[in-house]
């Protein structure tokens, strides 16, 4: 948006590592309390602000980052502001439903994370166009690998544990895999948000006795794990609006076996990797028995496969500067209204 001549303010619920990184390239940093939609919080936390961020205040046009901002709508329409929703989710059932037509109605332009993730979002709406920016993969840099092919298979999953990413579903599949005859290893990253501190807990009791699983809890930095593995699991089991663990698995060189739905499919697909039906421990198990059977598994994916051209800073360029074309255009035509009637 700098780069397109824009001024940029942003407002962030707390001071933390983006605050620094923001105002290193130019961006107006304002910290202060935002109303966040969570689904740990349930109805409890649904309401509705009457009151804006201050850098909305003078703003042209508002972009919620996600729909877990929307609450903010009512307010912004009220003050006719051009607001931009940025949407990276898939959220099902009844309320996700009101929460996706809410967002459509009272947005002037949409953003979505991929295709999936826009069926979703308008598949009530007729001629209602979400602008496409996939998220902008890391630079393809394969890191070296610490294990021979006859080494047992290493896997990694990494992700937050909530009941949904397939921690416990990638456990069994190992289990089953090894019970197959296949060598394998498996290592889990993740932290729990507050209020889903018990799936953390189930997973610890369900490795505390296998000395092939292991967790790394949270990391910063998950270099030394890549390093170790030879694939890398995303074995969510509900639709994900994008995957990238997938395309930071494939800049890294590792491939990846993914669960084949949403957002997710799109990304495991633009690596090159392997899908298999959601929350379906035994087909996961095949596929990871295949993989340590197959060194070509344990092989980078090509530089050039299609996260090479589709997720980079350039073609997101493309969707914000349409995205934003469009909000604008409103802005104008709200002029030009303002000036006729004067």
């Amino acid at each position: 948006m700098r780069g397109m001549g824009h001024d940029v303010a942003v407002a962030l619920p707390e001071d933390g590592p983006l605050t620094e990184i923001l105002e290193g390239i130019g961006a107006q940093i304002s910290i202060e309390p935002l109303c966040v939609l969570r689904r740990v919080a349930g109805a409890t936390g649904a309401r509705v602000p009457v009151r804006l961020p201050g850098v909305c205040r003078d703003a042209d046009v508002t972009v919620l980052w996600t729909i877990a901002l929307t609450a903010y709508l009512p307010a912004l329409r009220l003050r006719r502001r051009m607001v931009l929703c940025s949407v990276h989710e898939i959220l099902l059932g009844k309320a996700g439903r009101l929460l996706a037509a809410w967002t459509c109605a009272l947005s002037q332009a949409l953003m979505v994370n991929s295709e999936a993730t826009a069926r979703w979002l308008t598949r009530d709406l007729h001629n209602f166009q979400a602008h496409l920016a996939y998220p902008v993969a890391p630079p393809y840099d394969p890191l070296p690998r610490g294990n021979s092919t006859s080494a047992p298979l290493q896997l990694l999953l990494m992700g937050r544990v909530n009941g949904h990413k397939g921690h416990l579903e990638a456990v069994r599949a190992v289990q089953a895999a090894r019970e197959a005859g296949a060598p394998t290893e498996i290592t889990l990253l993740g932290g729990s948000f507050p209020g889903q501190e018990r799936h953390l807990a189930e997973l610890l009791a369900a490795i505390e006795v296998l000395p092939w699983a292991t967790y790394g809890g949270e990391v910063a930095d998950t270099r030394a794990f890549v390093e170790k593995c030879d694939l890398v699991l995303v074995p969510t089991n509900r639709p994900e609006p994008f995957g990238i663990v997938a395309l930071e698995a494939w800049a890294a060189g590792r491939r990846v076996i993914a669960s084949d739905q949403g957002g997710l499919l799109e990304a495991t697909k633009m690596v090159e990797g392997i899908t298999v039906p959601a929350a379906d421990i035994a087909a996961l198990s095949q596929a990871i028995v295949r993989a340590a059977q197959d060194p070509s598994m344990r092989v980078a994916p090509a530089r050039y496969a299609p996260a090479g051209s589709r997720c980079t800073s350039a073609a997101r360029e493309v969707a914000w500067r349409t995205a934003l074309a469009e909000a604008c255009g409103h802005l104008h035509a709200k002029a030009h209204a303002y000036r006729q009637t004067a």
